[in-house]
C-alpha cells in the first residue's frame, strides 16, 4: 500500500496576484527575503516562481496579529 503525502498548495505569482491581492513587487520582495517558501522552476532566474500557499497564508496571519 502507498503512503499518503501531502502535497503543498503552490500558486504562480499571477494566481497569488489574483487569490490574494498582493502585487507582484511585494511578492518578489517576501520570496527574495526568505520570508515566505517557494521553488523556482527552470533554470536561473529566469526560472518560474511558485509560492508555497500555506506558508504566505502563515505570514500574512502573522503579520496582522
Amino acid at each position: 500500500m502507498l503512503k499518503q503525502i501531502d502535497v503543498p498548495v503552490m500558486w504562480s505569482l499571477k494566481q497569488t496576484e489574483t487569490k490574494t491581492g498582493l502585487k507582484r513587487p511585494t511578492l518578489i520582495h517576501l520570496v527574495k527575503s526568505g520570508k515566505i517558501k517557494y521553488i523556482r522552476l527552470g533554470a536561473g532566474q529566469r526560472g518560474k516562481i511558485l509560492i508555497n500557499a500555506q506558508s504566505l497564508c502563515d505570514y500574512l496571519q502573522g503579520a496582522t496579529e
